[in-house]
C-alpha cells in the first residue's frame, strides 16, 4: 500500500488543510483564502514528498527516531521554501508556516495511515502518545 499516496490523496489534503486552518491564522486573510494557501502549500507538499520519498525508499523511514524526523522535516522545509511562493509575509513567516505545514502533514500521515509503530521508534511513539494524552486532557473539560 502506498501510504504516501494516501497522504496526499484529494479528500486527505482537504482535511489537513482545514485542520492547519482552524489552528493558523493568516493576517489580512480571510478564512477562505487561507484556505486555498494552505491547500496550494498541502499540494505542493504531497508532490515534493512524493518526489523526495520514491517508493524503494519508504521502508527506510521505518524506526525514525525524533532526531531522523526533525532532520527529515528540515529538508521537507527546505525544499518547499525553494518552490512555493507566499505571498504577504516575511521569509521568516515563511518558514514558520512551512514548518508547521510539514508538523501537520507529518502527524496527518501518521493519523491516516495509522503507521505511527512502523515509522516511529519507541520512544517517539510514547513521547507522540504522551502529547495525544496531555491534549485529550485538555480538551476533556470543553466537552463536558
Amino acid at each position: 500500500v502506498d501510504t504516501t499516496a494516501k497522504l496526499v490523496s484529494a479528500d486527505g489534503r482537504k482535511r489537513l488543510a482545514t485542520r492547519i486552518n482552524e489552528k493558523v491564522d493568516l493576517p489580512g486573510l480571510s478564512e477562505a483564502q487561507e484556505q486555498i494557501v494552505f491547500e496550494i502549500g498541502i499540494n505542493a507538499l504531497g508532490s515534493i514528498l512524493e518526489t523526495l520519498i520514491p517508493p524503494e525508499w519508504r521502508p527506510a523511514l521505518q524506526g525514525a527516531s525524533l532526531d531522523e524526523i526533525a532532520v527529515f522535516k528540515t529538508a521537507v522545509v527546505a525544499t518547499l521554501s525553494d518552490r512555493v511562493a507566499v505571498p504577504f509575509i516575511s521569509s521568516q513567516q515563511k518558514q514558520e508556516l512551512l514548518a508547521a505545514i510539514v508538523d501537520f502533514a507529518f502527524e496527518g500521515f501518521l493519523d491516516t495511515t495509522g503507521l505511527d509503530g512502523v515509522v516511529l521508534d519507541p520512544e517517539a511513539q510514547l513521547k507522540r502518545l504522551e502529547a495525544t494524552e496531555k491534549e485529550a486532557r485538555e480538551e476533556l473539560p470543553a466537552v463536558r
